[in-house]
Formats: C-alpha cells, structure tokens, sequence
C-alpha cells in the first residue's frame, strides 16, 4: 500500500484535508498527535497520515523529519493557504515547483540575500503540472462557490517566516524584486522540502490554495476564502495522489469485443489509463506480493470484488527446504503445509478473500474463477501451487497459476509490472528447438522420446542453438533446454544472447527447462532469473521447476505434461500445469506413500511465467532433424 504524510499549518487547511479519508483513527508519536486513515481511488488505497504542525519553517523541517521517521512515507506532502503575489486569483491553487526561503542572507547596510531553494519531487510536479491542464480535481472539491472556476499553476513560491498584509510593505517589494517568478508567499513549504531532501525514498511537493492578495487579508478571511483556499488545495492534491500511483498502467484499451468484458477509461497526458482491476475479466485474480523486513506485504485485485490491501504485513508461509530428497524430508514439508493454518494475518485474509471472490462470482455471475497472476517481487521461494484451502483443496488445483516478475520493456526501459491483458489465446505455433548437451542420448532419454512426437531440431552446442534462433523465421514455437551448459552461463551472458536475438521478440516462442538441469554443482542462476531474462527478451512464457527433481520425477512431469498436450491442444499452457497437479493430488489421496509424495511435490514446483493465454500448436512429427 503508498503512504502519504500531509502536514498542515492550520486547523482549516487541517479540516479540509481529512474530509477526504475514512476510518481514520488517532496515533501518538513522540508526544505529536497524528490521525491515520485511508484514501481510495481508481481502486488503490492510500495509507495516509495527517498532522497540524502550526507555522514556521523551522518547525515544519523538525515535524516532517519527525513523520518520515516514524512512518516511512513513500510521499509527503504540505497542504494549506497561501498569499497571492501575481498572476493568481482567490481560490487558485498553486503546485510549487521549487519553494525560496527568502530570509537566508547577509545583514550590511542592505540586505544581501543568499537564497535557499527547496525543489518539489520530479514525479509529483510533473503529475501536478499534467493535472492541472485538467478540470479533472474540481470534482473532488467539497462546497465551493457557485460559479467560481479556481486554475491551478504549476510555479514557484517563496517562504519565511513572516505574515504580510500589505502590497506596500518593505518585504513584499523586497520579494518582488528578488524572486520576480514567485507567484505566492507562506511559511512552512521550505522547511518541509528542506527535511524531505534529506531522505532520498520521500517525493514531497508543496501545494496551496490562494486565500489572500495580502491586501485586505482579514477580509479575505471574514468572507470564507481561507476555507475556501484550503478545500481546493486538498481535492488538487488528493488528486494528484489519485492519479500518481496504480491508480492504472499506461497501455493500449484491452480487446473485450470477444469477451464482453467492459474497459473504464480515462485519458490522462495523451495516454489512455485503467484501473488494474478493470483490465482482465471477471474470472481472473491478481495478486502482489513484496517483502518488507522479512514479511510478507500483500494486495489482491479483482474486477468484481473490492482490492484487498492488509494494513499489517505478516510471517511468509512454510517456504521450500534447500534440498528435498530423503523421502522423511518430503513427507514432513507436505505435513507442514497441511498444519499451517493462516486467520488473522495478511495471507489468511488473502485467502479469504479469493474464497468469496469464488463465490461471488459462482452465485452472481455463474462463473469460476480460473486463473491467478502472482507477481512476487520476495526473495521467498513460496509453494503458491501447493497452499491449502478449506475443503481438501490447493491453491494449485483450484486455479490456473500464472507467475509474472517485473522485467524491462525494451522499448521504453521502463517496468512492465504485469504483461498487457490478452482476452484471447495467444498461440506459439512451430517445430521444437531443443539444446541438449553432448551428455545426453536422445534415443533412449524419455523426455525425448516423448518430443519426437513432434518436428524437433536438436543442437547440442550452445553457440549454434543461439545460432539457429538469430536465423529463425518463425520456425519454433517451443525451446526445450536439457543442457548443464546453462549452468556455466552468466546472467549477463544470457541476457546478451537473447538481446541480440531478434527472433525472441518478432515469434511466438515459450521455453521448456528441464528441471533436471542444475543437477551437478551450484547454478549460476535461479530458476527465477532465467525465467525473467527470457521473458525481457521477447519470450511468451517460461516452464521449469523450481528447485531441481530427480531424474525419474523430472521425466515423468514431461511425459504427462506433453500427454496432455495431445489430449487437449486448445489448453493453455497454466490449464496444462493445473491438470498435472489435480491428477498427482487425487494419486496422494488415494495412496500416500513415498511415490506419490514425490510426484505430487514434483509436479507443484513447476510453474510458469508468462502470457496467461498462451497455447502451444507444434507442429506434428514427420521427420526429426539433428544438426
């Protein structure tokens, strides 16, 4: 969940500020009074703590060092009135792009001053400069005056330590002159912007509402301005927040012509932007999952249900032993799973929530749910497949897994945090390139007996497998790897390879791996990060095994994975995979001995990373080739 911390000055601008929370409550810290509620908007909640500091920059400085360390904000912002200079009426509102403390200087026979200049985060004013090209913030406003329609300037500002009431004073000429660009004065944005740049992870920004143009100040605030000040600056900033951070991904509108799946959009700096739960159907569940100090941080989303988004963190669940061989050390994982039991803490209430997703969907919509994206970002190696559920069921065999990291798009250097929704089956088509090393003998290795039910072209050396791909014109639609060559491959070296690769990104292409590929020594690299590698070089998917199988368990999840390919060559590749863990599961029930145990927990640590709609159409044997 983002955190926010607002500071205010005044109990008006204070006021205004809360208006936009819910089920906040009171917090103490080091004598200061918080109060700490939620925000929610285009399906994110916000963490947000407020606290009335009163005046001054110095003071401001001192609380907001104080907040940053007992709340670790991910944004900070200062929220309140402000006097107009120039080019500003009553009631605009004013995004401060760099704050002047203007006192700093030299006392001669003039004033010399020595200006400190406080600069607002990157990332807030340019969303602050995109929103206020917009009337989009207006709507947030809470009883404004009939008629008004207040403008927002993106501009700098000055701060000190003084309250002016007259366009004829000493200082406000003073100001004039010296800081021609500032377009408003106050007292607490530098001190705060000051203590924000000194901890590097806080974005801060200043933003103010006009309540005076310092002549006729008591008035202007006889008459409501100050209030009136205060409410616009806090819709402006609450919508800053509501469009700054997953409150959507920048991307093409999904294709919902074949699934009637409706798209809510709206256009924000010429980009179109949906919420994350609008983007997949009814029947798909999202999950992310971070770690924080060593806990488990969870959110759930979900087009017919409300996001989830635990306020605690919690203890990760029972996660996969280093080594898994002695048949005591398999059966004493399984019961380890089977006792944990997670109520209260974040992964219960995830749990709980996917089982009313299920419901939900099954009484208002006549559906099942049928997949779940996890996207963990934890160093964990948590058996999602193998969590259990109430009812005898595993996460695993109730739904397709579909596992997604964070990875580059080459086009833009920028995260790709989920792949872009594909409401239709996305087909790699083609031969099979395998890569096996010179150790294997494709006659008699099941794995490839079973291959040769398909076109296949076997490379034993790495350089020409590479070779061949870089020559590929839509050719392969599946690379089976078996060669312990890959555990000598450095990340970097991967990743050269396929960068230079074009085939992986013009084809459809999903790699198989075998898991029994880092049988010998230490791998250079984890399961994970070659799947991560191969998906940022253009790859559709990934198949492998999260921690290495013997050889007997290794060949028997291949023969049934590509048995139940030709049983059923319209099932993507996660149905694949869910049908292989439902029929090991109904073997474990029906015997639990040492056989069982090892194909059920061999068949639950292969996962797949990728497209969820992906299908594979290989092309049927004729003649096998070897080079």
């Amino acid at each position: 969940m983002p955190s926010v911390v607002i500071l205010t000055a005044l109990q008006v601008e204070y006021l205004a500020v809360r208006a936009h929370l819910n089920e906040w409550n009171e917090e103490i810290y080091r004598d200061t009074i918080y109060e700490r509620g939620r925000f929610i908007a285009n399906g994110q909640v916000w963490d947000v703590v407020i606290v009335e500091i009163g005046m001054g920059n110095d003071g401001a400085a001192a609380e907001a060092v104080r907040a940053i360390d007992r709340f670790n904000p991910d944004v900070m912002l200062f929220v309140g009135v402000a006097g107009g200079i120039k080019d500003v009426a009553l009631g605009d509102v004013v995004a401060a792009t760099k704050v002047y403390g203007y006192e700093y200087g030299r006392a001669e026979e003039q004033f010399l001053p020595r200006p400190e200049l406080g600069e607002g985060a990157y990332k807030l004013v340019n969303r602050a400069r995109a929103e206020a090209r917009k009337t989009d913030w207006l709507r947030r406003v809470q009883s404004s005056v009939a008629g008004s329609k207040p403008r927002v300037h993106a501009a700098p500002i000055a701060a000190g330590e003084k309250v002016i009431t007259s366009t004829r004073s000493p200082i406000f000429g003073f100001l004039r002159q010296q800081y021609s660009d500032a377009i408003a004065v106050e007292m607490e944005g530098f001190g705060v912007l000051k203590a924000a740049r000194m901890d590097q992870r806080v974005a801060a920004i200043v933003i103010r509402g006009i309540s005076d143009l310092i002549d006729r100040k008591e008035e202007m605030d006889t008459a409501g301005f100050k209030e009136i000040a205060a409410r616009h600056a806090s819709a402006f900033a609450f919508e800053v927040l509501a469009k700054l951070w997953g409150g959507g991904i920048a991307s093409p509108v999904p294709d919902t012509s074949q699934s009637g799946t409706e798209a809510i959009a709206v256009h924000i700096d010429e980009t179109i932007q949906i919420p994350l739960e609008r983007q997949f159907p009814k029947d798909v569940a999202i999950l992310y999952v971070e770690e924080r100090e060593g806990k488990l941080a969870l959110k759930a989303f979900n087009a017919e249900q409300d996001s989830l988004e635990p306020l605690k963190d919690c203890p990760p669940p029972p996660l996969l032993p280093d080594e898994l061989k002695s048949s005591q050390q398999i059966s004493d994982f399984l019961g380890t799973l089977v006792a944990y039991r997670p109520r209260k803490c974040a992964m219960g209430q995830f749990l709980g929530w996917l089982l009313t997703l299920r419901r939900t969907l099954r009484e208002t919509a006549n559906l099942e749910l049928s997949r779940l994206i996890i996207n963990d970002r934890t160093g964990f190696e948590i058996p999602w497949e193998m969590l259990n559920l109430p009812g005898n069921e595993t996460l695993g065999t109730v739904v397709q897994m579909v596992r997604w990291h964070d990875v580059d798009d080459p086009d833009t250097w920028e995260l790709m945090p989920l792949p872009l929704p594909t409401l239709k089956k996305h087909s790699c088509q083609g031969k099979i390139l395998v890569h096996a090393g010179v150790g294997y003998n494709t006659e008699s290795h099941k794995p490839f007996q079973v291959l040769r039910s398909y076109q296949t072209v076997h490379l034993p050396d790495l350089q020409t497998f590479f070779n061949r791909l870089q020559q590929a014109q839509s050719e392969f639609g599946l690379l089976f790897i078996a060669s312990r060559e890959f555990q000598c491959l450095s990340k970097e070296t991967l990743k050269a390879y396929l960068h230079y690769t074009d085939a992986m990104r013009s084809n459809s292409i999903v790699v198989f791996i075998d898991a029994q590929l880092f049988l010998d020594g230490q791998p250079s690299m984890s399961y994970r990060e070659i799947a991560v590698s191969f998906l940022e070089g253009g790859l559709k998917g990934v198949i492998g095994s999260l921690k290495t199988l013997n050889d007997p368990e290794a060949n028997q999840i291949v023969q049934h994975f590509f048995a139940e390919l030709d049983r059923d060559r319209t099932a993507t590749i996660p149905e694949i995979l869910r049908r292989l863990r439902v029929k090991a599961n109904q073997r474990l029930r029906q015997a639990f001995n040492q056989e069982n145990c090892l194909l059920y927990l061999s068949t639950c640590l292969y996962a797949y990373y990728g497209n969820q709609m992906t299908v594979l159409e290989l092309t049927p044997t004729e003649d096998t080739t070897h080079d």
